[in-house]
């Protein structure tokens, strides 16, 4: 509300301005009411102030959204990943997690549009596959869905490609792996929509959720990242 406000009320200001100066008397030295060069003198006066105006807008709304962008910044350390650059409306982190190297970055929400959680974990599951507990987005052209269901009767859905599907159908019957999984993308949890990409060396997960939400669950998120790539690794080398 704050910011519809903040974005509205010029422009209501403004617009206000325009018509008092238009129609408004004012003395002799002026121009008439409503005459060209009266409105002409509101279009220069509505102008120069609608820029400053716009000029303002822009700074408080880019350090608003800056001060929630840094606001991650202790939950990230805590778990040994430090800023390596700020984006336009949020921050990268790098750093290593259990050995293994993360880079995560977060733009927060702003208005109705929640922030957006993307950590790049590095592992070897030799994998092209996608996973969230509703739709996620195509891996490759080749993917088909599999129907997995694992703990609690959850299943969640899963695009692999075809002559993968039966290995990445045996790495979750893996319990840990599965668990792991649930606590990553489960909708029961909260943290907004959810999903994870496989690659042949990686591991991404991505979470649209609020500031506040993502603080929160950030640290279990990490825990079970970890699991998971741990698990993924270690079933591709007993293979």
């Amino acid at each position: 509300m704050r910011t519809i406000l903040l974005l509205v009320l010029p422009v209501l200001v403004l617009f206000g301005l325009a018509l008092a100066l238009m129609w408004a008397p004012l003395p002799p030295a002026f121009p008439p009411a409503l005459s060209p060069a009266r409105n002409l003198m509101a279009a220069i006066v509505v102008g120069v102030l609608g820029m400053v105006t716009l000029a303002g807008v822009a700074v408080v709304v880019v350090g608003q959204v800056s001060g929630v962008s840094r606001s991650l910044d202790p939950v990230f350390a805590e778990h040994g990943l430090a800023p390596t650059k700020a984006l336009l409306l949020g921050r990268v982190y790098e750093g290593r997690l259990q050995g293994r190297h993360v880079r995560a970055s977060w733009v927060p929400g702003y208005g109705v549009r929640p922030g957006q959680l993307l950590v790049n974990l590095d592992a070897d599951v030799a994998l092209i596959a996608a996973i969230a507990d509703h739709r996620p987005l195509r891996p490759s052209v080749d993917a088909v869905q599999v129907e997995i269901v694992l703990a609690d009767n959850w299943a969640p859905v899963v695009l692999v490609e075809a002559d993968q599907a039966v290995r990445l159908t045996d790495l979750l019957a893996d319990p840990a792996a599965a668990s792991a999984l649930f606590q990553l993308l489960a909708a029961s949890g909260p943290g907004g929509v959810r999903e994870i990409s496989l690659v042949s060396d990686g591991i991404h997960f991505r979470a649209r959720s609020s500031t506040g939400v993502a603080g929160q669950q950030i640290e279990r998120w990490l825990a079970a990242l970890s699991i998971f790539a741990e698990r993924m690794e270690s079933a591709v080398a007993s293979r």
